[in-house]
């Protein structure tokens, strides 16, 4: 069964705030553990390596200059600086830049447990930081060396002082979310298509707060606006260069697809690995993985279903004008604002201006659902129920990622030909992607 929600507070927990400081630390450290593991053995591949290489480069500008040039469709200031002065400062080797990427995922992390407890409780909390901890796409893109765990961070932090905005209606509130929401899309254009989804939630839930809707849409459109006419990659003369790899996505079928996007949302096995278990347990269960595989997709889906249930037959009353605290349906409002606009405008953008959906540009839009799943979860009367959800994904992950790489292994390859080959061998190579990852090591 499940719990009712009568008389349930933000952050109401049994937990004292000790132990769930010890809770969430442990979870941390586990999180940490999964991305760092066999860091070393996660080889480079093509984008990395182009940013990588620049990195020799004598100061910042130049760094920033280059960038620019060989890659204009992705102009992410914010992350290059950041990586350029951790190369300065810690170092410039494959390893040491990913360790970046990790800090970035697990500041991701602890946004998203502090977002969660903030909306609806601590257990909630917890279990959607938990079950986030496994999702493979989080765990290789927190070992990336690109922006997409900043993007991840910024995104979520954004989130949660959009929340307080409408708690407070304060100036400083609004100059919190505005600055974050300025790092945001100055990490990635693409993330621009959250500030959509923020400004249809004010409209939905403050209609009657003028004031405060037209400083924020005037700060943040204005802010957008800029970043807009500053991109590269709308140069819609020059589109064959920039944008000639994204091709149309559909709903159904490979990337990039709605579909596709789901799917990587759901947990399904990420990373050149797919499907290829290296452990005696992942070979045991290779049959089962189908089953697996559509097995954490229902388990999501109820918790889900649990959770839009619960927050859609909650009183409709409106919120008190000085209160302002949010009611269950409009957290739904958030929720779902939150998953459905970001992809929803890439897809439509890709048709009316330029292709534009890359799952990877838009996985920022994954977050609510793993705040969905932990509040529906927390929902249950037994814990034996959020338990064996869980293990759920962690035996996906112990199974079929466990222990990586997730990438192309380009040293191993070069260390086989090395080993094999003899003088005037000729190495044929199956596009510039795969030469540029051999010719790196």
């Amino acid at each position: 069964g499940f719990a009712d929600d009568k008389n349930e507070t933000p952050s109401a927990s049994l937990l004292t705030r000790r132990t769930e400081a010890v809770v969430v630390a442990s979870i941390l450290l586990v999180a940490l553990g999964v991305r760092a593991f066999n860091l070393n053995n996660e080889a480079a591949w093509y984008d990395e390596i182009v940013t990588v290489s620049l990195l020799a480069s004598p100061t910042l500008s130049e760094f920033l200059s280059r960038c620019q040039e060989l890659s204009p469709v992705a102009w992410f200031n914010v992350y290059e600086v950041t990586e350029y002065v951790w190369a300065r400062v810690i170092g410039s080797s494959v390893a040491s830049i990913r360790v970046l990427s990790i800090l970035y995922g697990l500041g991701s992390l602890v946004a998203l447990y502090a977002f969660a407890r903030s909306l609806f409780s601590t257990r909630a909390a917890l279990l959607a930081l938990s079950w986030t901890v496994f999702m493979p796409w989080h765990i290789y893109f927190s070992q990336e060396i690109r922006f997409y765990s900043l993007v991840a961070l910024f995104s979520i932090l954004s989130m949660h002082s959009l929340v307080q905005v409408t708690r407070t209606g304060s100036t400083k509130w609004i100059a919190v979310n505005f600055a974050l929401n300025f790092l945001l899309v100055w990490t990635h254009i693409a993330t621009a298509f959250l500030l959509v989804a923020q400004g249809l939630f004010l409209l939905l839930t403050r209609l009657r707060k003028r004031t405060m809707l037209a400083i924020w849409a005037g700060v943040n459109g204005a802010m957008a606006l800029h970043a807009y006419a500053s991109q590269p990659a709308f140069e819609f003369d020059n589109l064959d260069k920039l944008v000639g790899w994204i091709p149309k996505p559909d709903v159904v079928g490979d990337a990039p697809s709605v579909a596709s996007y789901l799917k990587l949302i759901a947990g399904h096995s990420f990373g050149v690995n797919d499907l290829r278990p290296f452990t005696a347990w992942g070979e045991a269960l290779y049959p089962a993985y189908p089953v697996l595989k559509w097995l954490l997709t229902f388990v999501a889906l109820a918790a889900i279903g649990v959770a839009i249930w619960r927050m859609a037959s909650s009183p409709t009353e409106a919120s008190e004008p000085d209160n302002s605290e949010l009611t269950q349906r409009q957290r739904l409002y958030l929720l779902a604002l939150w998953f459905f606009v970001p992809p929803f405008c890439a897809f439509v953008g890709s048709y009316a201006l330029r292709p534009m959906f890359v799952e990877r540009y838009v996985i920022y839009a994954a977050f609510p659902v793993y705040v969905l799943i932990g509040y529906g979860l927390s929902r249950a009367r037994s814990a034996w129920i959020p338990a064996a959800a869980l293990a759920i994904p962690l035996a996906m992950y112990a199974a079929f990622q466990f222990p990586g790489p997730y990438r192309v292994p380009f040293d191993r390859i070069i260390d086989t030909i090395e080993s094999n080959a003899h003088d005037g061998d000729v190495v044929l190579t199956e596009n510039t992607v795969i030469y540029t990852g051999l010719s790196f090591y």
